[in-house]
């Protein structure tokens, strides 16, 4: 399954990106033959200010059928991918 994050006013380290990638895997590795790819837009909407809002906004792209889109918002990113 192709996942692609990427970063909206935030940098996307190797261990955050690992980390959305290990739990997308958890949640729809079952779902793979179904699903095209997963898009995943981490964006910290607060600003350059300090710490804040964060965003996560994951878009499945599925074989047949719609697109699911989910989103969360938190003060800690992680907990946003969670």
């Amino acid at each position: 399954m192709k996942i692609e994050v990427v970063g909206v006013h935030l940098d996307v380290t190797s261990s955050l990106e690992a980390y959305v990638t290990h739990r997308i895997g958890l949640s729809l590795d079952r779902f793979e033959d179904r699903i095209l790819g997963v898009t995943v837009k981490l964006h910290d909407i607060s600003g350059p200010h300090g710490p804040g809002t964060k965003r996560c906004h994951m878009e499945v792209h599925l074989a047949h059928r719609e697109s699911v889109i989910v989103e969360q918002d938190h003060t800690d990113i992680y907990t946003a991918v969670d």
